[in-house]
């Protein structure tokens, strides 16, 4: 009887998975608006730049081309953002956004293509967009647009959880997170002493706020139709430079020390005769506020094996520190996260800031404080050799062994190569060659090649719960402001 039982289950369970993954997979398909001619002729043509794209697997995985009018994009943080779109400033505005991301993206999967399209054809696409953005006549679709709840791809597949036994799986994976997040809070109440520490900081850093910072976050929120704090270039990098951390790492070989990514021949690699660290602006929404985030990138060239059989160990390892400042500029939290995926950490700047006692995700979530610091300063992050876990936080020191370098994070795709130009990034986002032996062993999570190194954007950070790093409400699941 108990085994008839069981059977019964998971045939339930295979069932409800193909209906979720047949769901999904249509979810994925737009149905086309009512088009004119002028935008059906911008529908064809951006749709044959897209085919172009996918023919040559250039596509940039950071945002997803909206089906219905291909010339626009969207991301998750543009997608959550279309809840706060009522007038037809807003409505107007967010569109705006999206015509952004496609310029933005579009340009740089144009110059990876075997045969760029000249710039006259693409600025012809560019043109499309525009106006659809900005004539009358199509604001009517604009707001159906606006209201339609688009959702990004996700960076998990149904079919293998449902395969795999996925809901069987999930307390496993539970216990085994929760066990981690109690070692790694335990490695931050002991005391560092690294045999060879290596300190990588910004040259002639800044430790004072830039003047009038408070003014400009009030200025930007008091323009923006949808309240975001949209800084200038300037701006932002005056910000990145007062908040860029310096990296305390336990250097036992080559592959702890911090590099620029690059190609050797046409296979990614790490050049550690620069250090640099790349720099990107993010959003995200807390407790009903748009909030600005700066994210930083490191490069290691490998996570290396410890034992002969090592599920963990591969080529290029990287870490991610992440700043979401509050409504004023200031930091309000940082997180962390390994370029998998893998390890995120909270740490709470801001004595308001507290966990939830019911989180709204069953993911477990590593919460740790840190508000005994004086972040004003800065601050130092202490970083284990070879698996590169932060273990520790302290306030920032004037003097660092070496340099590094802030470049933007786009550079990363296009970069050259033997032939041509590329980006680093493969089509569904992940690094050539930085696989992981663990993605044969932790498939029915459901995520492409668990372990391996992937873009911005395509951070799947959850085993229990579809979670990402770029999620806009990521922080609400967990947090609360008093």
């Amino acid at each position: 009887m108990a085994y008839s039982s069981t059977i019964k289950k998971l045939l339930l369970i295979f069932a409800v998975g193909a209906t979720l993954a047949a769901c999904q997979s249509s979810l994925l398909q737009k149905p086309l608006v009512n088009l004119d001619k002028e935008l059906q002729q911008c529908f064809d043509l951006s749709l044959e730049f897209e085919q172009q794209v996918d023919t040559d697997g250039v596509n940039n995985a950071a945002v997803t081309a909206i089906s219905s009018l291909p010339f626009l994009a969207t991301n998750r943080f543009h997608s959550a953002l279309a809840s706060d779109a009522k007038t037809s400033r807003q409505v107007d505005a967010w569109v705006q956004m999206s015509v952004d991301l496609g310029v933005e993206f579009r340009r740089w999967e144009n110059t990876n293509l075997a045969t760029p399209w000249p710039d006259t054809q693409l600025a012809q696409l560019n043109s499309c967009s525009q106006m659809f953005a900005s004539l009358d006549r199509y604001y009517p679709l604009r707001e159906t647009l606006a209201s339609e709840h688009l959702s990004p791809k996700d960076n998990y597949s149904s079919l293998p959880q449902w395969l795999g036994l996925y809901p069987l799986l999930r307390p496993i994976f539970k216990s085994r997170i929760n066990k981690l997040h109690r070692e790694e809070k335990r490695w931050f109440t002991e005391t560092e002493n690294f045999d060879t520490p290596l300190v990588y900081g910004l040259v002639d850093q800044t430790t004072a706020a830039p003047y009038g910072l408070e003014e400009w976050f009030e200025q930007s929120y008091h323009t923006s139709e949808l309240g975001l704090p949209k800084l200038d270039d300037s701006q932002l990098a005056m910000l990145f430079e007062l908040h860029a951390p310096q990296f305390e790492i336990n250097t036992q070989t080559d592959g702890d020390k911090l590099g620029m990514p690059a190609f050797a021949d046409s296979d990614p690699a790490i050049d550690i005769s620069k250090a640099v660290t790349y720099t990107l602006p993010s959003y995200t929404r807390f407790d009903g506020r748009n909030l600005l985030q700066l994210n930083y990138v490191v490069w290691f060239p490998q996570r290396g094996p410890v034992r002969p059989l090592d599920l963990f160990a591969g080529k290029i390892d990287s870490l991610i520190w992440r700043v979401t400042l509050d409504e004023k500029g200031k930091a309000l939290l940082y997180d962390s996260v390994h370029s998998c995926g893998c390890y995120h950490k909270v740490f709470l700047a801001n004595e308001k800031l507290k966990p939830r006692l019911r989180p709204l995700s069953e993911e477990p979530a590593n919460i740790i404080a840190i508000t005994q610091l004086d972040t004003r300063q800065g601050l130092r992050l202490v970083v284990t050799s070879n698996e590169h876990f932060v273990v520790g936080i302290e306030p920032r020191q004037p003097i660092a062994d070496f340099n590094y370098t802030m470049a933007d994070y786009s550079a990363l795709y296009s970069l050259p190569r033997s032939t041509g130009r590329a980006s680093w990034f493969g089509p569904t986002g992940i690094i050539k060659g930085s696989e992981r032996l663990e993605r044969f062993t932790l498939w029915p999570t459901g995520i492409e090649s668990v372990g391996a190194m992937r873009q911005w954007g395509t951070h799947a950070i959850g085993f229990v719960d579809r979670q990402h790093f770029d999620d806009p409400s990521l922080f609400d699941n967990y947090l609360i402001s008093d």
